[in-house]
């Protein structure tokens, strides 16, 4: 696919919303009620979609192109570094002054200690791989960052495969499906294992991404139809075999409904137009959204916290404030840092020799 599909840049936008309520309940430790409630318990379900439209996006842009060798492992991991780095390391950076004040004036950790060892580790994005402090969750420096690092493992894997299958269609797919339902079981030990959870429970949605494009590609009209409705039946009935009945709604949303929202909103065309209407804004913004929301939030906590403000969090008048707080401090990263130093940054590093 040489295209670029607008709609899917709505659909990300979509899920950045979903994934920064989540993250307004975890930073405030709050109960929203009502429909707010229900966005925060499927934040979870926006990083799934994240994932999978990586996996979708990926696949439809290198695949031909590593298996033709028309690019190198090295160039491909390179482009993909160069695109996330400079906004994850000024999160990063930004993460660990706010650790630091944290510490200073409430004598809490914030994320993650700040500490030699937890830098270096949140710098190389290996926080998913080792933990100076064990105890913890294994998150980088400005929490939400977590989603970069597995990213950016799950592209090493998936350069991997491609190179083993090479023009194998069938076999690619085969070794897709095995990922898909048994790659995070292999991998992931939650907290006894190389990799720590959150790398592990990327890895379903992420090759569900992939796969779907591959049944985008390969089969056309009716038959798409046909053949798209057998394999999500197939997704839905073991997940809900695996999770003995209907309690895994995780498993469920990965294998059947995400996938099913992906292919509307590409071709369903009065969802597909509405979802392209703001396009340009809504990539740019959804980014920008992701890479600041932990910040803001847990800046805003330690700012009430340390000057004793009596506030109930889970009222909506301060909750609409803080997203508009969150918004205004996105669209400041999107004009000053985004279209102006990441650009420069990723110019210099991309004429750079490995």
């Amino acid at each position: 696919m040489q295209h670029r599909i607008e709609s899917l840049d709505g659909l990300k936008f979509m899920c950045a919303i979903l994934i920064m309520i989540y993250h307004y309940i975890a930073v405030f430790s709050v109960d929203l009620q009502g429909v707010l409630k229900i966005f925060g318990l499927f934040g979870v379900i926006g990083d799934d979609i994240f994932f999978m439209l990586s996996g979708f996006l990926v696949q439809s842009t290198y695949k031909l192109k590593l298996v033709e060798n028309k690019c190198t492992g090295i160039s491909f991991i390179k482009k993909r570094l160069i695109k996330v780095y400079p906004p994850f390391l000024l999160s990063l950076v930004l993460g660990v002054i706010i650790s630091g004040i944290s510490e200073k004036l409430l004598g809490e950790i914030c994320v993650l200690k700040v500490s030699v060892e937890n830098i270096f580790f949140s710098l190389t994005m290996t926080n998913d791989f080792f933990s100076a402090d064990k105890s913890l969750v294994h998150h980088p420096f400005g929490s939400g960052l977590w989603f970069v690092c597995s990213l950016f493992f799950l592209y090493c894997i998936y350069y991997v495969l491609i190179k083993i299958t090479k023009k194998d269609d069938f076999l690619l797919c085969i070794c897709i499906l095995t990922l898909i339902f048994y790659g995070q079981y292999i991998i992931d030990i939650r907290g006894n294992g190389f990799i720590s959870y959150q790398m592990g429970r990327s890895i379903t949605p992420f090759f569900v991404g992939t796969f779907v494009y591959e049944l985008k590609e390969k089969v056309y009209g009716l038959k798409k139809i046909v053949v798209f409705s057998f394999f999500t039946l197939i997704f839905l009935s073991i997940s809900i075999v695996e999770s003995f009945g209907l309690g895994d709604y995780e498993k469920v949303f990965r294998l059947f409904v995400n996938p099913i929202v992906l292919l509307t909103i590409i071709y369903i065309k009065p969802i597909s137009l509405l979802f392209s209407r703001f396009s340009n804004i809504s990539r740019k913004l959804s980014m920008a959204v992701y890479f600041t929301n932990v910040n803001v939030f847990h800046l805003m906590r330690i700012i009430l916290k340390y000057n004793k403000v009596n506030i109930n969090y889970n009222n909506i008048i301060f909750f609409s404030l803080s997203i508009l707080i969150e918004f205004f401090v996105a669209l400041i990263w999107l004009v000053f840092f985004d279209e102006k130093i990441f650009v420069k940054m990723r110019n210099f590093l991309g004429n750079q020799t490995l």
